[in-house]
């Protein structure tokens, strides 16, 4: 008999700020090189753009590697606010898929779980130490991001807050 999937957690949304010092570093996932704020892959010399949803999809499997992820959590933590269909996760992670060279029958990368999400089943690997830092200082908001407060005028919040 099957587990039953855990409720969804609503007060368990993401934001897109959870794991972004490690997202700006970058980040190897089994033998990719990450590089996020490029949306970038790479491996052995070739490279692979991806759109920056599959980026911030990746970022935030990454951050939940070897977790099973409900869709409606990746649709509420990559998407947020926007109105999507709930076939645009599945569409992402084919894209995500098709770029990291993964099969869905018989994955190394991303692996689903039928009727409740996705699972990042490779080693991420992240940066750490003080050249991790530097890359995080240098590599700073991401250019052309049309990222913007829901409510123009207001600042968010800062640490200092």
């Amino acid at each position: 008999m099957r587990a039953a999937a855990p409720p969804y957690n609503r007060t368990r949304m993401a934001t897109k700020t959870e794991g972004i010092a490690e997202a700006r570093a970058g980040f190897r996932l089994g033998d990719w090189l990450v590089e996020p704020s490029l949306n970038r892959i790479s491996r052995g010399g070739a490279a692979v753009q991806v759109e920056r949803k599959v980026m911030d999809l990746l970022v935030y499997l990454a951050g939940r590697a070897g977790e099973v992820v409900d869709k409606r959590e990746i649709q509420d933590a990559v998407w947020q606010t926007e109105f999507v269909s709930y076939n645009t996760v599945a569409g992402r992670v084919s894209e995500l898929r098709e770029a990291l060279q993964d099969d869905a029958r018989e994955p190394r990368y991303l692996e689903t779980i039928h009727g409740r999400g996705y699972r990042l089943i490779a080693e991420v690997r992240h940066s750490t130490g003080p050249d991790a830092d530097a890359a995080v200082l240098a590599a700073g908001p991401q250019e052309g991001s049309d990222e913007r407060p829901p409510y123009p005028g207001l600042a968010s919040f800062t640490e200092a807050d």
